[in-house]
């Protein structure tokens, strides 16, 4: 095994260090709490060192190591959700970071990187990296009100007849 993902290390702090005898050597790299609960580690043989691009330390529960393995990025992911015993609110919020996170780590299609967009149409509708619909609801209701403010001339006219407006407002 290469690369391996730890959970509950249970060790204090932070760091990284070599353990393993010569020739088969692993470099550790940790992310503990003070608590000396919880934890995460990923390990990564010698041979495979020199990809080390980055390791980002988001907290005790959530590290990302990024290494090039010949031509291609790999973005080693390690999280530890909370305990079943932890409050909703604490899980809600672990989880809304590590889909944020997922998400903001770069994509590659056919190796063309996927721009990253708050929001986007499509068929119709604004698509919100959230997945929240409240960006469309607004703007269906401004384009809704605009449509509304410019006929409103026609609403008022004592010229044309109700079942024109009728008309109208059905299309």
């Amino acid at each position: 095994m290469d690369v391996a993902c730890v959970q509950e290390t249970q060790w204090r702090g932070s760091g990284c260090r070599l353990f393993g005898a010569i020739g088969k050597r692993y470099k550790l790299f940790w992310m503990g709490s003070k608590a000396k609960n919880d934890g995460v580690k990923i390990s990564v043989a010698q041979k495979w060192l020199d990809g080390v691009v980055s390791v980002e330390r988001h907290s005790e529960t959530v590290l990302v190591l990024k290494l090039v393995l010949h031509d291609c990025l790999l973005n080693v992911l390690i999280v530890y959700a909370p305990h079943s015993g932890k409050p909703d609110e604490e899980k809600e919020r672990f989880w809304n970071k590590v889909f944020f996170m997922w998400y903001a780590y770069h994509i590659l299609i056919q190796n063309e990187l996927l721009e990253r967009v708050d929001t986007f149409p499509y068929l119709g509708s604004q698509i919100t990296e959230d997945g929240e619909c409240v960006t469309e609801l607004h703007t269906r209701l401004n384009r809704r009100q605009a449509i509304g403010a410019s006929l409103q001339k026609i609403w008022k006219s004592h010229s044309i007849p109700i079942s024109t407006k009728i008309q109208l407002m059905k299309r």
